[in-house]
């Protein structure tokens, strides 16, 4: 193996590569990179993967000899990342990688990449395409309500129902519920629905540009393919069945609760300072005649209060106890100026929603008030 590649085409790739190698592994082949180059081509080729998510890009190279190695990944990003900003010489000789930039060099011991994992295949017809840009906004606004339950890995990933006129993303953590629906018309012959890991869509944004505009996803039994420019992500699916979400929307509150987002967000992320060092986060939300008032209470700290007088409410005044970390990952992904609450009982969960009129995509969010000491 025997090519070269300028530095700035080559270190944003290795560097995102290496987050997809498990940081501990029983196998020193899955800490790997590994590193084809095709002379016919003028291409090389990396791959990693955790053994659930493999990552795959290809890359424009100077190829004088071809060749396939693997290399432990993080050494390798490291010293990608420290060379001077300058062409890159990489050239195998006796079962080490010689890497040489300007005045630096590095002789790295290599693997057989012949014990590498195998690389899926892929070749199934079932696919979709999205507009990145609304891909991300579907991700952006779903991928925050994961959780990590060792007893249910459904909770953290993204659950997918994809049809010709109606797509949807949604993902909870059974305390909240972010969903996306957009309405675009697609060609896909037969629907789509699984669940996978959130790492895959939030690690797949890493590479989007402004000169590639399409992503595609392939629906390949057991995995999912994401294919954007010159990445492929191939990714398990979780096996099972996903929760059954959609059953807090089949009754729509009777009260609206308007309010500028950006004063909701300021008061809330302030009063939340005073929050106990504890999973519930709580801060007491009194929507009163003339004013709404946030606060919390901190038994070693002391107290902390904010009031809100510029809103719109068409109920009765009521108080309710919310998890302020979650009121805040839903005010942040927010597109609109104001925010739209739709409330019932203190008891019953609460939709938040963006205050606006697009009808290409719905966002709805929903979360579980708690009891008040």
């Amino acid at each position: 193996m025997k090519f070269s590649i300028n530095k700035k085409d080559f270190v944003h790739y290795v560097q995102h590569l290496t987050q997809i190698v498990p940081q501990k592994s029983t196998m020193q082949i899955a800490g790997c990179i590994l590193l084809d180059a095709y002379s016919e081509k003028n291409q090389i080729r990396l791959v990693t993967t955790d053994l659930n998510i493999t990552a795959i890009a290809t890359i424009e190279a100077n190829v004088l000899e071809s060749g396939s190695i693997c290399i432990p990944s993080k050494k390798f990003s490291d010293i990608i990342q420290a060379l001077p900003d300058a062409m890159i010489q990489f050239n195998c000789i006796n079962d080490k990688l010689d890497v040489t930039c300007e005045k630096s060099n590095y002789t790295l011991n290599i693997i057989d990449s012949s014990l590498f994992p195998i690389i899926p295949e892929y070749n199934s017809e079932s696919r979709i395409v999205f507009d990145k840009n609304v891909f991300a906004k579907m991700v952006a606004n779903t991928s925050f309500a994961t959780g990590v339950d060792s007893t249910n890995p459904m909770f953290s990933g993204v659950y997918c129902n994809f049809s010709a006129t109606e797509q949807i993303m949604a993902a909870t953590d059974s305390k909240r519920i972010a969903e996306v629906k957009t309405f675009a018309e697609v060609n896909l012959a037969e629907p789509m629905e699984f669940v996978i890991p959130v790492k895959t869509l939030t690690f797949i944004e890493k590479f989007f540009t402004n000169d590639v505009d399409d992503i595609t996803l392939i629906d390949e039994g057991t995995k999912v393919v994401l294919v954007y420019n010159n990445i492929v992500v191939i990714t398990n699916k979780y096996a099972g069945k996903y929760p059954i979400y959609s059953v807090v929307f089949k009754k729509e509150h009777e009260n609206s609760l308007i309010v500028d987002k950006v004063l909701m967000k300021d008061a809330t992320r302030r009063v939340s300072l005073l929050n106990a060092e504890d999973d519930r986060n709580i801060i007491k939300v009194s929507v009163l005649q003339n004013e709404i008032a946030i606060e919390a209470i901190n038994n070693e700290l002391g107290a902390g209060k904010e009031t809100i007088d510029n809103f719109s409410f068409d109920g009765e005044p009521l108080v309710i106890g919310l998890n302020s970390r979650f009121l805040l990952s839903f005010l942040n992904v927010i597109d609109s100026d104001e925010v739209l609450f739709k409330i019932g009982k203190s008891t019953d969960a609460i939709w938040i929603l963006n205050n606006d009129d697009d009808d290409s995509m719905s966002i709805r969010f929903v979360v579980m008030p708690l009891r008040l000491e």
